[in-house]
């Protein structure tokens, strides 16, 4: 069985990445920190002072989260471990520090999404295969990890990490099973590159120019062609009179600035209703692929227009509890705005609300009737155009 482990966990790897719903998890993050080993040597009760190795510890930890679920991690380790080894002379043992140095690979499923829906913290359990080097051996382990982030800032948070490992192959003497338990700070690198190329996008689409700003203007004089009345060829309102052609000038202006206004209000309005609404699955506040390639051309569209602002409504389907629906319309209002806003959108330009079930849907009086389809047009965030 122990042979056959390395190909058991390539294929749960294998496996795991061809299963993915990618979503806007995908992103790179940093750990380090400091590290406990309790060299178990072979025995299954984990946790024995007399075991424990903590002398100049440190461990480094790159992982790839590539979905809701998913993500691949390189953990390097370093320690002191005291053992007893051969003496120089081989006529006995002598105990000493040695050296050790690990590497681990490993594959994590993140089962927060199934327990709870809180972004700010990631819960993972994982598998992998490792190598360590002390006193001059080295074997391989096999190895299960638990553990969980926890983001207090977009960018920042705290690791902490359990790992059992089991020796596999060339076993070193004296380092066999142990585990190790890490505890460090991380850091994870969003995805500041889009967001710098949508605000390149923004700057080379223009909403309005200054000429079309011009012509807009002449056109409400060159359309104003009524001819004030006259008596005896004089303007009897040539006094700064209510109804003289400066003041009629002026308010036609503002009549067609308000027609205007009123019209790319409507035309943005059909070309946001045409990009779509976000839908989320039953009971989370994650969106799959398809959903976030609309909100990303959601945010290209508000880059490219500054002058927009919009009103960002949520809601759930009707068949949880009220106080659950508010909860969770909640999470994927707050999800949408952190994603739009980490890609250049200012906080400022959305108002946002939480709708929770949308009273205007004729499902709610008996849920139990709707369809799985009328619920997932429910479960939804939608977005409006409030003002230009």
């Amino acid at each position: 069985m122990i042979s056959q482990l390395p190909r058991l966990l390539f294929l749960f790897l294998f496996i795991a990445i061809n299963s993915i719903h990618a979503q806007d998890t995908n992103y790179f993050s940093l750990s380090a920190g400091t590290n406990i080993i309790d060299n178990s040597n072979g025995k299954i009760v984990p946790w024995d002072a007399k075991r424990v190795e903590f002398s100049n510890p440190f461990y480094l930890e790159l992982d790839y989260r590539f979905g809701n679920h998913i993500s691949v991690a390189l953990l390097g380790t370093a320690n002191v471990f005291n053992i007893a080894r051969s003496n120089p002379s081989g006529t006995g043992l002598e105990r000493k520090e040695y050296d050790f140095f690990g590497v681990d690979i490993s594959g994590k499923y993140y089962i927060d999404p199934l327990l709870f829906d809180n972004p700010n913290i990631d819960l993972y359990a994982g598998l992998g295969l490792g190598f360590h080097d002390v006193a001059n051996d080295n074997a391989f382990t096999a190895n299960l990890s638990l553990g969980f982030n926890y983001w207090f800032q977009n960018n920042f948070g705290i690791a902490v990490q359990a790992m059992a490992k089991k020796g596999i192959g060339e076993e070193v003497p004296g380092v066999n099973n142990y585990y190790q338990y890490n505890i460090g700070v991380s850091y994870r690198f969003l995805n500041a590159s889009k967001a710098k190329k949508q605000a390149r996008l923004a700057e080379k689409v223009s909403p309005e120019t200054e000429e079309e700003k011009e012509e807009a203007i002449v056109e409400v004089i060159v359309d104003d062609t009524e001819t004030p009345a006259t008596t005896n060829g004089n303007n009897p309102n040539a006094n700064n009179a209510p109804d003289s052609t400066t003041d009629r000038l002026l308010d036609a202006n503002n009549v067609t600035v308000e027609k205007t206004e009123a019209n790319q209000l409507a035309a943005f309005q059909e070309e946001l209703n045409a990009l779509g609404v976000v839908y989320f699955d039953r009971n989370s506040s994650y969106y799959y692929k398809s959903e976030k390639l609309k909100l990303d051309t959601i945010i290209q569209f508000l880059l490219a227009h500054p002058n927009i602002q919009i009103t960002i409504n949520s809601y759930t389907d009707p068949t949880g509890t009220e106080k659950y629906n508010n909860w969770l319309s909640e999470r994927r209002l707050q999800r949408v705005k952190t994603y739009m806003t980490t890609n250049g959108v200012a906080p400022e330009r959305l108002e946002s609300f939480s709708k929770g079930v949308d009273p205007a849907n004729t499902c709610n009086a008996d849920h139990t009737n709707c369809t799985e389809a009328e619920h997932q047009q429910q479960r939804r965030v939608e977005f409006i155009v409030s003002e230009i």
